[in-house]
């Protein structure tokens, strides 16, 4: 009873609940109730935070752009003029700077020191610019299956025009070093993994999607669905528990299409076309600027920059009797997320 009544408050004030008395703090301590609380929070139909870095911060705000705050980054990387942000998953936030890394929850205040990553060992991050660098692509994410967190490191072994990708992997806890797990030729431009049921995803420019099953530890291809790439832009998201892909284009017919992943006949990728919409918003100069990015809870934010203006808008995917809707909101605040950020209290394994 008294679970059921904690796990309903906010981290913080659930932090503050472990002084009333002993059986309070042993149960808040645990880590089931952490995961408990977790899926609580997941199970609220609000989305969760944006997140972003810039300038040694991490900027925090809810889907509309508003509520700003700012996220303390923990000592590790908090100097660090050129960390990035990794990505986040469950109120877990993984960050990289020069030579350093680090996983931390920024509600308990809680982080650990991550090993570099073993292809990297002695390189000069700081000369080579690897923030903006499409030589390396990252990834963070959760398995479900072992209970565990990973972090996926995918760069080139040689010149990055004609050479191979290769992937290692660090999983927090356990001896918590980083290994080898394959390769692919697949080019990744520099684009934020989107962590979608237990894997990670990247889109390629080819068009395809670049996939790592984290429970299997495997690389994989999925290719794009046939339409037209020629001036598109194209996000991946979570609808219901099923892949999409979403396209959109500017100009006379502005169009967005959400697509649908079938289950794979043959080793092969089928998509089915679950609606196509022509917002007014997207009716202007095809040489117009789009960029998608999704939000859980079956949003996504698109942007439109040309040079009369900059607007922002929110479509909203609701799936009613096996078809799509969609609601389409102005957004008032021009803000560029990097990853979506929930308050958790999920404790970091030692390392």
């Amino acid at each position: 009873m008294i679970q059921e009544i904690l796990i309903r408050l906010p981290v913080k004030s659930i932090i503050k609940s472990k002084v009333v008395c002993k059986p309070w703090r042993s149960l808040i301590s645990d880590p089931s109730f952490a995961r408990a609380h977790l899926k609580f929070v997941n199970r609220n139909p609000k989305s969760p935070d944006l997140i972003d870095s810039s300038d040694e911060m991490l900027l925090v705000c809810d889907e509309k752009g508003l509520n700003k705050r700012v996220l303390r980054i923990p000592p590790p990387v908090q100097s660090d003029v050129h960390s990035m942000l990794i990505g986040s998953c469950d109120g877990l936030i993984c960050m990289i700077g020069n030579k350093k890394m680090a996983v931390f929850n920024p509600a308990t205040r809680k982080y650990v020191s991550v090993p570099n990553p073993s292809f990297q060992k002695g390189y000069d991050w700081l000369s080579q610019g690897f923030w903006n660098d499409r030589h390396a692509d990252w990834g963070f994410g959760f398995n479900p299956y072992a209970n565990e967190y990973k972090i996926v490191h995918i760069y080139y072994e040689q010149n990055p025009d004609h050479g191979w990708r290769r992937a290692e992997v660090l999983t927090l806890g356990k001896d918590c070093s980083w290994r080898q797990i394959g390769e692919c030729s697949a080019v990744v431009p520099y684009y934020e993994a989107r962590y979608i049921g237990a894997a990670l995803y990247w889109i390629l420019s080819d068009p395809a999607i670049l996939f790592f099953d984290l429970s299997e530890e495997k690389l994989g291809l999925i290719e794009a669905p046939k339409e037209k790439h020629d001036k598109c832009t194209c996000e991946i998201m979570d609808l219901n528990g099923r892949l999409c892909w979403v396209s959109a284009w500017a100009g006379q017919d502005g169009t967005v299409n959400l697509w649908a992943l079938n289950e794979p006949v043959k080793n092969k990728s089928s998509w089915t076309l679950l609606c196509t919409i022509n917002p007014s918003f997207l009716i202007r100069d095809p040489g117009s600027i789009l960029f998608l990015y999704y939000i859980p809870r079956n949003k996504i934010i698109i942007y439109v920059r040309d040079s009369e203006v900059r607007l922002s808008y929110r479509l909203d995917f609701i799936v009613k009797n096996d078809c799509v809707e969609v609601e389409i909101s102005r957004s008032d605040d021009m803000f560029f997320p990097r990853g979506a950020y929930v308050e958790s209290l999920i404790p970091l394994p030692k390392v």
